[in-house]
């Protein structure tokens, strides 16, 4: 069940990215700026942000020789992984965590231009409309006989946590004196309950397998439960739940997670390829993965990202 990360990852990139469009909107609808060059703005620090060591990790482990980048290398340098995991059928090895991160361009593809040019008045029946279509292409997937990936990883099948982030973000721009806040905790342990739900049957009853592939509504329960305590976390900092999230380890780990994600699977190939040492699945290997993925996170937040993070400031957002 830890692909539950993933859809609270998408949650999170859905109401961060639409909210910061949508003060772009409002500074483009005040006459400060144009809808192209808020869309050159938000390209170049999308670009400074994701793309440095994504390709650098990818060139690294090109050079090593893994043999799933010297004979489809493509797909993960286009950012179609996603396709690559249906197109096989099955998860790729060390380059599997990378399907989210296709997810996540393909998203920052459209949903700038559809966020900008939309008329503000029609945003709340779009995104809950975009919100239905990951459950129904989901439920359509399964009755038509789709493997696991087809049902799990297209763009589509992941609208429900990236539209809930962003209905999310839509409901703070609007509602400023937060009368609503109690709607939003009730859809909250709404899905929170239906997902304790189908975790219990999947548990007992299914005892493992493809989530998305047996509990196509999973996702969406969970996706409305993440909006909620990400809601509640971002309007309530300086209560207990923004205590805990402001604290500073908790704020670090944030800082390095792109990394941490990115790297924590290569950590047993690039071992066992450099210095024949075989990670196992044990709670050790996984403890020495974990202590590696952190350390070099950090090494390349501060030596790498964190500098290159400063051009963004030669392309300031108007948010």
């Amino acid at each position: 069940m830890g692909s539950l990360g993933v859809d609270l990852f998408f949650v999170i990139s859905g109401f961060l990215i639409t909210g910061i469009l949508l003060r772009n909107k409002g500074h483009i609808e005040s006459g400060g700026s144009t809808v192209g060059k808020n869309l050159v703005t938000f390209y170049i620090r999308r670009f400074i942000r994701i793309f440095p060591i994504y390709y650098l990790l990818l060139i690294t482990l090109f050079i090593l020789g893994m043999a799933e980048l010297r004979g489809h290398g493509w797909w993960y340098f286009c950012y179609l992984s996603n396709f690559r995991v249906i197109d096989l059928g099955h998860w790729p090895g060390v380059l599997s965590h990378t399907w989210s991160l296709s997810v996540e361009e393909q998203f920052y593809f459209v949903w700038p231009l559809l966020v900008l040019k939309v008329p503000q008045r029609w945003l709340p029946r779009l995104f809950l409309s975009l919100f239905l279509v990951g459950p129904v292409f989901r439920i359509i997937m399964m009755l038509l006989g789709a493997s696991s990936m087809g049902i799990g990883v297209p763009p589509f099948a992941c609208l429900d946590p990236l539209a809930g982030g962003a209905l999310l973000a839509l409901w703070m721009a609007t509602d400023k004196s937060r009368k609503h806040y109690g709607k939003l905790r009730v859809i909250g342990i709404a899905g929170g309950i239906c997902f304790l739900l189908q975790a219990v049957y999947y548990i007992i009853v299914l005892q493992g397998g493809p989530i998305n592939a047996q509990l196509p509504l999973m996702r969406t329960a969970a996706a409305a439960f993440f909006a909620w305590l990400i809601g509640s976390a971002a309007l309530e900092r300086n209560g207990w739940l923004g205590a805990v999230f402001k604290a500073k380890v908790f704020d670090y780990i944030g800082r390095i997670s792109y990394g941490i994600y990115l790297y924590h699977l290569v950590f047993p190939w690039v071992l066992q390829r450099t210095l024949g040492i075989q990670l196992g699945h044990s709670v050790p290997s996984f403890f020495i993965t974990a202590a590696l993925a952190i350390a070099v996170s950090s090494i390349s937040w501060h030596v790498l990202e964190k500098p290159v993070n400063r051009l963004k400031r030669l392309r300031p957002s108007s948010d």
